[in-house]
């Protein structure tokens, strides 16, 4: 993965034909060990939105994946209190589909 970044024409925050970028992805499917290491690579926002508005946060707190909020809260540059296109932050999707 490290290695796919550092070439200077891969830009990691690139939103893809579902507008998600490869961090959004990682945190919708729960791979922890993609969130815990991409955001430490040069040039990646872990607080890039979708489509939705929303952030990998956001995007992890909707789908219950709990280690992945874990690790992006554990951070200093992701904010909890974000909300998305709907006006709903990370916790309040959280509580809404009772995670």
């Amino acid at each position: 993965m490290g290695l796919l970044l550092g070439w200077k024409h891969v830009d990691p925050n690139r939103l893809d034909k579902n507008n998600r970028t490869p961090l959004g992805w990682a945190a919708i499917g729960g791979h922890e060990w993609v969130v815990k290491r991409l955001p430490d690579l040069k040039d990646v926002d872990p607080y890039h939105p979708n489509k939705n508005d929303r952030t990998p946060l956001g995007c992890a707190a909707l789908g219950g994946n709990e280690g992945v909020v874990g690790l992006l809260l554990y951070r200093k540059d992701v904010s909890p209190n974000r909300s998305d296109k709907n006006d709903q932050t990370p916790l309040e999707w959280a509580a809404a589909k009772e995670h």
